[in-house]
């Protein structure tokens, strides 16, 4: 073969080139990929617990225990330490682990149960509050915002496809946030790629190793991992701190706006985040999958800001609910717990969650031996 006319033949060159391109491409994407992966999860890219879903239920996949997994928003996620439960469950091998999210709500947490019916769980509690049962326009930018942050973010790393009944739930234009295709998804890897690089390279700059604070997640499939799949990190109690006083006057600052929001006047059907509660039960159910309704109390105060009735809507969900559906219900939201249990308005603090666990652990092992378990409120 002759080499000099072969190198003077400029479609060879061209030919070469865009082979060499491909295989730049391929490896950047790939590494890229990796790269960002790596830091989506810890936390350093997108402050936050958000990318942890899909490896989490990789990893309850292959554990052999009997997992119970709750979904729900940042009021399950601050509710539910999965190791106290697992510890004072008396089921042989069972595992409790806690993937509830900020600003979670089943119209968004719904995208993620096919995977989760994948992971084989035995029973899975679903956090129904007054928060779970509203409606949007919109118009709503808030929402928008979050859409816009969680949905490409979710389609970046989901193992299934976008033929099941959650997808014909959204929104149109939330279906525009899913990524439908390798090219659209290694896009989004890629813009995501370049602020992971960053972040390594201030990180080496720095020495350092981990970021520890409240939004970093510890290294995928570690020790500190399998911890955090079942207590997340938690910030210390605001109340704690302040005295009643203080706290009075921090309700009446929050509730003058809340008493009016849709997270404290729940619908009893015909929102976006009903469609979805009942696309996940049926699933879950038609999958074998025993099906625990949770309500988690707010501060013992915060009834009193709302007008009577404005939370029928949650009571009638409820009974809707188990009409329908095969589910439990433990239904604390309208227990008055103590103060000092709480972080804040609507999220519970170390006490709490202590006493979440007591009371619900019970329960839950009644379902996992197979009964049919009456939950019976506490009266203060």
């Amino acid at each position: 073969m002759d080499w000099e006319e072969l190198d003077e033949d400029p479609s060879n060159f061209f030919y070469s080139l865009f082979i060499g391109l491909v295989v730049t491409l391929f490896f950047i994407s790939n590494a890229g990929q990796y790269i960002a992966e790596d830091e989506l999860l810890n936390g350093s890219v997108v402050p936050g617990r958000f990318s942890i879903t899909y490896e989490g239920y990789k990893y309850i996949a292959n554990d052999e225990s009997r997992s119970v997994v709750g979904i729900g928003s940042s009021i399950m996620q601050y509710a539910m330490d999965g190791k106290c439960m697992s510890a004072l469950s008396e089921v042989e091998n069972s595992k409790f682990y806690n993937f509830g999210m900020s600003g979670g709500s089943p119209y968004v947490e719904m995208v993620q149960i096919p995977s989760l019916i994948e992971a084989g769980p035995s029973i899975v509690i679903v956090e129904i509050g007054p928060n779970s049962l509203w409606g949007w326009d919109n118009k709503d930018q808030d929402m928008l915002d979050y859409f816009e942050l969680r949905f490409p973010l979710i389609s970046m790393q989901m193992t299934h496809d976008l033929n099941g009944e959650w997808y014909e739930i959204l929104e149109q234009q939330d279906k525009d946030y899913f990524l439908n295709s390798s090219i659209q998804r290694n896009i989004q890897w890629s813009e995501y790629t370049r602020d992971a690089i960053d972040v390594k390279i201030e990180n080496w700059i720095s020495d350092i190793a981990e970021i520890e604070n409240y939004n970093s997640v510890p290294a995928k499939n570690s020790k500190e991992w399998v911890d955090y799949l079942q207590l997340p990190k938690h910030l210390p109690s605001k109340y704690d701190k302040k005295n009643e006083s203080q706290i009075r006057q921090n309700l009446d600052e929050k509730m003058e706006k809340k008493v009016n929001q849709g997270v404290y006047n729940p619908k009893s059907n015909d929102t976006q985040n009903h469609a979805a509660l009942e696309y996940m039960i049926s699933s879950l159910n038609d999958a074998g999958i025993e099906v625990v309704l949770v309500g988690i109390p707010h501060h013992p105060w915060v009834n009193g800001y709302l007008n009577p009735g404005q939370l029928d809507g949650m009571n009638e969900t409820y009974i809707d609910f188990s009409s329908k559906y095969n589910v439990h219900q433990i239904q604390m939201y309208w227990e008055s717990w103590n103060s000092n249990e709480f972080y804040n308005r609507n999220h519970l603090d170390s006490d709490g969650r202590e006493r979440f666990c007591q009371q619900v652990t019970p329960f839950i092992d009644e379902v996992l031996l197979g009964n049919k378990p009456l939950y019976v409120a506490e009266i203060e």
